[in-house]
């Protein structure tokens, strides 16, 4: 079969390389629960030797940040999908997880406002950074997109019936190479 990458949208796709794993959006699909799935990493393929995939499925384009609108249009479409009848939606988003891989959690790329983190140290008008600022801005910019999702629920009367699990694949440690 050869070498495959998760970035490596031709190999990912061969269903050879999915025979071991079956995932929740299959069983949901193969006892008839409609599902969506946006911005997930190979829903396209039809996982575990099984002929089902989602009813929507928008694959994972590697282009997310808190600058690109499209996790918060996610799940809006995720809501109104459950307003159509959909029992499984599954929306993912890794701009934190891409901000620590890409830059490290305590990058001093970015400047902040003294609204946003009050008590950095100010010199010659130039912020300080705290470790971590940059994965807190981002943190915060989902944040508020999750609230705004919460919101969308609630409008639409679908917060007290619709189970939300929101999971990370691991944290972040800044480390001090000597």
């Amino acid at each position: 079969m050869g070498k495959v990458g998760v970035n490596s949208s031709d190999r990912t796709g061969e269903p050879e390389w999915w025979t071991q794993h079956v995932p929740v959006w299959t069983r949901a699909t193969e006892q008839g629960v409609r599902t969506s799935l946006y911005q997930w990493g190979r829903c396209d393929v039809p996982f575990g030797g099984a002929k089902t995939t989602p009813e929507k499925c928008k694959i994972l384009n590697n282009t997310q940040s808190m600058e690109n609108p499209e996790f918060e249009s996610n799940l809006f479409s995720a809501v109104k999908d459950l307003e159509e009848g959909f029992g499984l939606s599954m929306v993912y988003h890794d701009s934190i997880d891409a901000k620590g891989h890409n830059k490290g959690p305590d990058t001093d790329e970015e400047l902040c406002s003294p609204d946003i983190f009050q008590g950095l140290q100010v010199t010659n008008g130039v912020y300080h950074h705290h470790p971590l600022i940059q994965m807190n801005k981002e943190l915060f910019a989902v944040d508020e997109i999750l609230g705004k999702f919460f919101k969308e629920l609630t409008a639409k009367g679908l917060k007290d019936t619709t189970n939300v699990v929101i999971v990370s694949d691991h944290g972040d440690k800044i480390v001090t190479y000597l």
